[in-house]
């Protein structure tokens, strides 16, 4: 929906709005009604990613952050709302958090759209590819914990020029439709890092934003790359066959609080220690210097000195003459006597 040419009803298969946890993409704009941040939110996901709207163009580059490996035997399931791939073996990204020390995120999904949700410069393609990460701040860390926020999404876009798709067919689309709530395991190995190579060596632009889907929760780092694939019409028809109603997508939302930047991380400042004692914490060689080390150590040879007088008692002459004659027989040679 191109700069909010139509009413929000105008995808909508609903007239009337009655709530409820269930959603679909035919009720769009519904949602708020079970989910107010859908629509009072000041941040709101997807947009129409405009140049004149770009504060910030760096030089960063998106490839050497990312640390993805294949994975084989991934589950494609159809959900009800898209072609979704869940697995927390296919590595991660590694970005700068606001105290300048790396933090991870692992992959936790990912999943298409179709047609694509975000747009640029107004510009809507084919279908969209979302890699979903979840923060890791912790070794066995659970899924959709409060340590899990933000999450960061990468956006992917794909458009049709005749051309299949082999990342795409992983998902059987060109293929057999997958029936709604079921699944079927892929045939070949997943590799992200080669399938999206080329859009990651390429430019991004960058956002803070929410969820498309309800509860449109606002604590996402969207990366969305300019990079565009190519795909083929059957794939797009398989997709259609699975998801028949109008749309697979969240229309774009007007432009509030977002900050968009491009070719920029949008992270903290590294920082630089000697030495790293933890994820979140290091210090210098030098700072407060070696010299300090000498405070325990002069401290607790102070502590034992003290200890010893404390505790020491002088024997008096009588109690040592009284000890069985010892004193007398010290110093001489009594021993091997007749």
């Amino acid at each position: 929906m191109f700069l909010n040419a139509l009413p929000d009803w105008a995808l909508s298969w609903h007239v009337k709005c009655d709530g409820g946890p269930q959603w679909t993409y035919d009720d769009v704009h519904c949602w708020d009604v079970s989910y107010p941040t859908c629509k009072t939110g000041k941040k709101q996901s997807p947009i129409n990613i405009l140049p004149q709207d770009v504060q910030f163009e760096g030089n960063a580059h998106f490839l050497s952050r990312v640390d993805w490996k294949p994975v084989k035997d991934l589950r494609v399931q159809n959900n009800g709302h898209s072609l979704i791939v869940t697995s927390d073996m296919l590595g991660y990204i590694k970005l700068m958090g606001e105290d300048g020390f790396p933090e991870f995120y692992d992959i936790a999904q990912f999943h298409l759209h179709m047609p694509s949700e975000h747009m640029i410069n107004g510009r809507q393609f084919a279908a969209e590819l979302h890699v979903v990460h979840t923060r890791q701040r912790a070794i066995g860390q659970e899924k959709n914990t409060y340590d899990s926020f933000p999450l960061a999404v990468l956006g992917f876009m794909f458009d049709i020029d005749g051309t299949e798709n082999h990342f795409l067919k992983q998902f059987y689309l060109g293929e057999e439709p997958i029936e709604n709530q079921t699944y079927k395991t892929a045939k070949k190995p997943i590799d992200l890092m080669r399938s999206l190579g080329p859009a990651l060596d390429g430019d991004f632009y960058r956002y803070d934003g929410s969820f498309t889907t309800p509860d449109c929760h606002e604590q996402i780092k969207w990366f969305v790359f300019d990079h565009i694939f190519s795909m083929s019409l059957p794939q797009w028809e398989t997709f259609k066959k699975e998801f028949p109603f109008a749309h697979a997508n969240r229309p774009v939302n007007a432009m509030k609080d977002h900050r968009l930047v491009k070719n920029d991380f949008e992270e903290g400042t590294p920082v630089q220690y000697d030495f790293f004692l933890g994820r979140h914490e290091g210090r210098n060689r030098y700072f407060p210097g070696e010299g300090w080390i000498l405070v325990p150590s002069i401290a607790t040879m102070v502590l034992m000195c003290l200890i010893m007088l404390a505790v020491f008692v002088r024997e008096n002459r009588s109690r040592l003459e009284s000890a069985g004659g010892l004193v007398e027989t010290i110093g001489k040679i009594s021993y091997n006597r007749m």
